[in-house]
C-alpha cells in the first residue's frame, strides 16, 4: 500500500517525526519516545467511539507513573523506555499529560481566552517542558511564559486541525468569549462557513504573529519550537485550502515537513550566533 502523508512512521506522526530528527542525537530516542506517548494519549481520546473505555484506557496510563506500578516488571514498554530518561520525581507529570488528554475528552468548552490559555499550559506547556528536561534544562518564570505562548499557538493549530472530528465528538476548544465575537456557537460551526473562516483567521494570523516575535529568541527551545512552526505552517496550507475543516484534514508531505524543521533548525542556531557575537570595541570599523 503506497503511503499517504499522514502515515505513521516509527510510530509518530509525520510532523512529530520530522521535528524529532532536530534533537540531539544523543536525546532523539527520549524525544521520540515522549512524543509517541504524547501521541499515544491523544489517539485515545481523538479516536475512540465510546468516551467511557477511552477515560478508562487514559485512568490505565496515569496508573502507569504510580511509584508501586513503575517497580513491576508487568510495566507498558513504552513506560518502561520512558522511564529510563527520566527521574521518577519527573513521573507525576507524565501522568499529568494522560488527566489533561481525560479532560479534554469531558467536553467542556473555554468560556475565556485566558481558560483556552490555561489548557494549552497543562497540554503542550508541559509537553514541551518535558522536552526541554530530556536536554536537563530547566525554564526559569520567564522562559515558561514563553513556552506557554508556544503552547497557545500549537493548541489552536492542532485544534484546527482536528475540529472536524472534534465537533462531531462534542468538543469545541475555541472558547465562547472568541465565538460570539463572531456570532458563532459550537452547536452550529459547521453552517456557518463565512463567519468561522474570519474566527479561524484571526486567531491564526494573531499566532503568526506571536510566534514571530519570540521566534529568534531561544535556540534552546529547539523542539517546543520546530514542533509549533509545523503545526503554524499546517494551519496556513488549511488556510490556502479555505478551511474544508468539516470534509477532510490537511497534512503536509514529508518533504516539506522536513525541509520546514531543518529550516527552523537552522534559523535558531543563526540567531544562537549572532546572540553570542562578542561586542565590537567602539573604534573597531567594519568595511563592507
Amino acid at each position: 500500500m503506497k503511503p499517504t502523508p499522514d502515515t505513521p512512521i516509527n510510530g509518530l506522526p509525520p510532523l512529530y517525526y520530522y521535528a524529532s530528527l532536530f534533537a540531539p542525537s544523543q536525546h532523539r530516542v527520549a524525544v521520540q519516545a515522549l512524543l509517541q506517548y504524547w501521541q499515544t494519549l491523544q489517539q485515545i481520546r481523538v479516536n475512540s467511539s465510546d468516551t467511557g473505555v477511552a477515560r478508562l484506557k487514559l485512568q490505565w496510563w496515569q496508573q502507569q507513573w504510580s511509584p508501586a506500578q513503575t517497580t513491576q516488571a508487568g510495566t507498558h514498554p513504552l513506560a518502561e523506555k520512558l522511564a529510563t530518561h527520566f527521574r521518577q520525581e519527573d513521573f507525576p507529570h507524565l501522568a499529568a499529560l494522560s488527566l489533561y488528554q481525560d479532560k479534554l475528552m469531558r467536553g467542556q468548552q473555554p468560556q475565556q481566552d485566558e481558560e483556552f490559555q490555561q489548557l494549552a499550559h497543562q497540554g503542550y506547556g508541559l509537553l514541551f517542558q518535558l522536552l526541554l528536561k530530556i536536554e536537563g534544562l530547566q525554564a526559569n518564570d520567564k522562559q515558561q511564559q514563553i513556552l506557554d505562548r508556544l503552547a497557545v499557538c500549537a493548541l489552536l493549530a492542532q485544534h484546527v486541525h482536528e475540529m472536524g472530528t472534534e465537533i462531531a465528538q462534542g468538543r469545541c476548544l475555541l472558547s465562547e468569549q472568541r465565538l460570539q465575537k463572531h456570532n458563532l456557537g459550537c452547536a452550529g460551526l459547521h453552517q456557518n462557513s463565512a463567519s468561522l473562516t474570519a474566527l479561524l483567521e484571526e486567531l491564526r494570523k494573531e499566532s503568526a504573529q506571536d510566534f514571530s516575535r519570540i521566534s529568534c529568541q531561544q535556540e534552546a527551545f529547539r523542539m517546543p519550537m520546530i514542533i509549533t512552526h509545523l503545526w503554524l505552517q499546517s494551519w496556513q496550507e488549511t488556510a490556502r485550502s479555505h478551511y474544508p475543516v468539516f470534509q477532510y484534514q490537511i497534512h503536509l508531505t514529508p518533504v516539506r515537513l522536513l525541509w520546514l524543521a531543518w529550516r527552523m533548525q537552522r534559523r535558531l542556531r543563526n540567531c544562537g550566533k549572532r546572540l553570542r557575537k562578542p561586542t565590537e570595541t567602539p573604534n573597531k570599523i567594519n568595511v563592507l
